[in-house]
Parts: C-alpha cells; structure tokens; sequence
C-alpha cells in the first residue's frame, strides 16, 4: 500500500500557477488558437458543489421520489405547489431566480493553486466534483483552497480512503 505522500508524488507532476499566469496572460485572450477564453475564465472561478451553496432566506431545498423540490419562502408561495426539479443545482439556481439574487456569484470560488495531475488522479478529481481542465494537452487540477499541504486537502484524504488507504 502507498502512502499519502507516495501517491501525491506519484499523481501531482508539478505546480504550475505561474505557467497558468503566463498562458492566461500572454496568449489567453490575444491567441485563441492557443487557448480558449473560457478555459481561461475556468482556471480562475470554480463550481461549487451544490451542497456548498447558501440558499437566499427562506428557501430550502429537499431531495425526494429521486428528485429535488424547492420549498419556497411562506410569503411567495400563492397556493403554488411545490416545483421539482431533477438536480440538486438546477433547484438551487431556481430559488436564486426566484429571490431576484445573483446565482453566478454565490455559485463560483476562486482558484487559487493550479496542479498538472496524472489522468488517473484526474478522473477521481473530477468524480468528487473538483475543476480539472485539459489546458496545453495537460490536465490541470483548478484547486481552490490555498495554506496547507496538499496531503491535507480533503478530497485528496477521500481519494486515497477510496483505494484503501487509513488516513
């Protein structure tokens, strides 16, 4: 079995803000051949997962019947029903509608750290809802917490729980 730190050596080549500053800077938007714009916008704002996002006041979200209902603020209901919705982000995004608040904004991180990762820690990355993008024919792990080690990062702690590591 492989420790932590063998498998952050063996699966993380290398950290490379500073390539991803000098692409993004040099040639993100003034060679789109090189790069796309929107790559270059992905490398800076994430995704959060859906269970990281605050609801506006008053709304609630409630998985059920393999579906996800918005229950809405008591004053805005009007005897409507309940609406349903068959992700948990789609309903979350129709509660900020809904609230006339600004769903992108509360939705997205800052990247802070960009890592060139092996495809193999790069599918796992993607399967626990962590940003990897495919950037120069490299996979680039968009990290978006920064001061500890990445031996302390979470989802790198439930990644090497799943193949039968005890951290």
């Amino acid at each position: 079995m492989r420790s932590i730190d063998q498998l952050i050596r063996d699966e993380i080549y290398t950290n490379v803000n500073e390539t991803m500053e000098y692409v993004c800077k040099t040639h993100g938007c003034a060679n789109m051949s090189l790069i796309d714009e929107d790559v270059v916008m992905s490398l800076w704002q994430a995704p959060l997962q859906a269970r990281f996002i605050d609801l506006p006041d008053g709304y609630r979200v409630r998985e059920e019947d393999g579906g996800y209902t918005l229950n809405l603020p008591q004053d805005s209901q009007d005897g409507e029903d309940f609406p349903t919705f068959d992700t948990h982000l789609e309903a979350i995004e129709e509660a900020y509608v809904r609230a006339g608040a600004n769903f992108e904004d509360a939705s997205n991180v800052q990247v802070y750290e960009h890592y060139a990762v092996s495809p193999w820690l790069a599918s796992r990355l993607l399967d626990a809802g962590e940003q990897v993008l495919e950037v120069l024919d490299f996979r680039v792990w968009c990290r978006t917490t920064t001061g500890q080690c990445v031996t302390m990062d979470a989802v790198i702690k439930g990644i090497y729980n799943e193949i039968g590591g005890l951290i």
